[in-house]
C-alpha cells in the first residue's frame, strides 16, 4: 500500500509541476508530503494549491497572519528581518470536504459596478 501512496504522490507532483518529497512511518503508513516550490512564482503557488487538493488536503494562500505577524514569526521561527506576505498553510480538513461548487463567473462578476453583471458573450 505504501508503494501505491508514494507513486501517487510522485504523479501528483509530475501532473503540476512541483517536487514533491516524502517523509513517511513505514509501521504505521503515514505519509507526509513535503511540496518543494518556488514561493516567488505565483504559477507553483497555485499548482502547490492544486496538488494539495488531489491528495485530500486543504490549503489557502492568505495574508490574515500579518494581523499578528510578530507572534507568527516567533512561533514559525521567522528571522524578524524577513518579510512575510502570505502564509500557504495545509492541513487535514475537518468536516466537508469534497467537490466544490461555484456559481457561473456570469452570475459574479462586475463590471463597471457593483452588481453590474454582463451576460456571457
Amino acid at each position: 500500500m505504501l508503494a501505491q501512496v508514494l507513486a501517487r504522490v510522485d504523479e501528483i507532483g509530475k501532473e503540476f509541476g512541483l517536487q514533491i518529497n516524502n517523509v513517511f512511518h513505514a509501521g504505521d503508513g503515514n505519509v507526509h508530503p513535503i511540496f518543494l516550490y518556488n514561493d516567488r512564482d505565483e504559477a507553483q503557488v497555485q499548482n502547490v494549491l492544486l496538488a494539495c487538493r488531489a491528495l485530500g488536503l486543504g490549503a489557502t494562500l492568505t495574508t490574515l497572519h500579518l494581523l499578528h505577524e510578530r507572534e507568527i514569526k516567533e512561533r514559525l521561527g521567522i528571522p524578524k528581518e524577513v518579510e512575510t506576505v502570505a502564509l500557504l498553510p495545509i492541513g487535514y480538513p475537518v468536516g466537508r470536504f469534497g467537490p466544490t461548487t461555484r456559481k457561473p463567473p456570469e452570475e459574479v462578476t462586475y463590471w463597471d459596478g457593483w452588481n453590474q453583471l454582463r451576460a456571457r458573450r
